[in-house]
């Protein structure tokens, strides 16, 4: 601890709790201090050097506790084991049949291949049947042509006769086999399709099987749970019935232990053996008991009268829900008339937003916040949810969740968001790079430069008492830089040229 003490000052560094965080501006306003931790932030505070030497805070969330923090429930961990064996085991089946089903699928696969070439052999083949069709015209042309010349037609018929049959039997030859080859390919087809319907029907069984495996982890839980508070609430129970026979066997003068009478075992036997039937023959021992007394008059006038006041005010209350269910469509249709539009703008502001962050390796959204009550549009907002860092959820932009970098870098992301969708003269931004590590500053003053320098927009003041060396600049930016301290020159005694001239004479 001495160690620590010396080396970063540990002592000097206060440590506080929610009552801290939430008077964490006054903390930094009135303490005094550098350096302060909450449970869940870290604090800087620092105090800038330039003119009235303002106050600058930047907040940083802690990580978990990654040691010292763990308990092991080894029960737990066997039966989650257990579980894990025994839905690998069903895993492993379900894969042995995938894994057969494949292995015929590449053996049908392989029938396809030899059927294509068989296919493939019988086109070759009705290629040669299309030539030798060529030939026959020839021939008949031929025929015609010897006929003309006065050849032996007889004789010529009978070749040509003989040359027809044989063609045709050629011809019927392939017709049949190229028959026989389609019959085959469709079988094929037909085990391919049912193969496939079939690993479909595994792979839904193996989704079955992975879900209520989650699903029974989940009521595991669940369960254990609850399981205290039941046991608990059944001692109460418990508690409430000894009470309940301990007041019974005081009325009817009867000690613990000591069995009851005759009659009164038959008393409780003629009594109802359920709860409702016990509260229906209460009710109606009360009644006959309200009976007995003697009834009043005015009691009756007294009821008669609010009986017509009961149905005067139901036709009231009708009527006013009638009105009401009015007054809500119209409500709701003048709702739609602004809010779709407004939804629509916040989701082109959205797009841009979005558009922004993902080019630092981020992720931001805006959307509208409607707050618990949809039709209270007093509390209606915009929400601004962003995220730094890979492995955390989209966080709501607030002085607590996100340090002052990360705000500035969400604050001018949505600025420019908004300069698509607004027409304004100019824009001033006052210090935006505060609190930036360099490599969110340099890209953020890239995206500006690239928005602000494009034809038709507005102009950009960046106030900054600093920037980073070797940034983009071009051609429609001006660089003005602003000299201010206890020990600044006037305006009149500042002479560039002479201040010039001694820094050659010094050199």
């Amino acid at each position: 601890m001495r160690y620590l003490c010396a080396q970063y000052r540990v002592h000097l560094i206060p440590v506080g709790d929610s009552t801290t965080r939430n008077a964490v501006d006054a903390v930094i306003r009135q303490a005094g201090l550098q350096c302060f931790y909450t449970e869940n932030h870290k604090y800087t505070i620092k105090r800038s050097k330039y003119g009235s030497r303002e106050t600058i805070s930047s907040s940083k969330e802690l990580k978990e506790a990654r040691m010292l923090a763990m308990t092991t429930d080894v029960a737990h961990l066997q039966e989650l084991g257990a579980n894990m064996l025994r839905f690998g085991e069903a895993k492993a089946y379900v894969q042995s049949e995938i894994d057969a089903i494949q292995r015929e699928e590449q053996s049908l696969q392989a029938q396809m291949e030899s059927l294509r070439k068989k296919k493939k052999d019988l086109l070759q083949l009705k290629g040669a049947k299309s030539s030798l069709t060529e030939k026959i015209r020839m021939k008949e042309e031929n025929i015609v042509r010897l006929e003309q010349e006065a050849i032996d037609l007889e004789a010529a018929e009978a070749r040509a006769i003989s040359k027809i049959r044989e063609v045709k039997l050629l011809k019927l030859g392939f017709l049949q086999t190229f028959l026989t080859a389609t019959k085959e390919v469709c079988e094929v087809s037909r085990s391919r399709v049912c193969l496939c319907l079939c690993q479909a029907q595994a792979n839904l069984t193996k989704h079955k099987v992975e879900n209520e495996m989650s699903k029974t982890s989940t009521q595991l839980a669940e369960m254990q749970q609850e399981l205290p508070d039941l046991a608990r609430q059944a001692s109460q129970l418990k508690d409430k019935v000894q009470s309940y026979l301990a007041q019974a066997r005081e009325n009817v003068g009867i000690a613990a232990g000591e069995e009851l009478p005759n009659h009164l075992v038959q008393t409780f036997l003629a009594f109802p053996d359920t709860v409702d039937g016990l509260d229906a023959l209460i009710h109606d021992e009360q009644a006959r008991a309200d009976c007995y007394l003697q009834v009043d008059k005015n009691v009756i006038k007294e009821y008669t009268a609010r009986k017509l006041d009961i149905v005067r005010l139901e036709e009231e209350v009708i009527e006013k829900k009638r009105l009401l269910d009015q007054h809500g469509q119209s409500i709701d249709e003048i709702k739609q008339d602004w809010l779709n539009p407004l939804e629509d703008l916040v989701s082109k502001i959205n797009d841009k937003f979005g558009a922004f962050f993902s080019s630092l390796q981020c992720a931001g959204q805006v959307k509208v916040d409607k707050g618990e009550n949809t039709d209270d549009f007093g509390k209606y907002g915009i929400q601004i949810k962003v995220k730094f860092r890979a492995g955390e959820p989209m966080k709501e932009l607030t002085p607590f969740h996100q340090s002052g970098g990360e705000r500035s870098v969400a604050t001018v992301l949505y600025m420019m968001s908004l300069q698509e969708l607004t027409h304004v003269p100019f824009r001033c931004v006052d210090e935006i790079n505060q609190g930036m590590d360099s490599a969110n500053e340099r890209k953020i003053f890239e995206l500006v430069v690239q928005t602000a320098c494009r034809e038709n927009t507005a102009q950009y003041f960046l106030l900054t008492p600093k920037l980073l060396p070797d940034l983009t600049y071009t051609g429609r930016m001006n660089v003005l830089c602003i000299y201010n301290g206890q020990f600044s020159l006037t305006h009149t005694e500042y002479k560039l040229r002479k201040f010039l001239r001694r820094r050659r004479e010094l050199d």
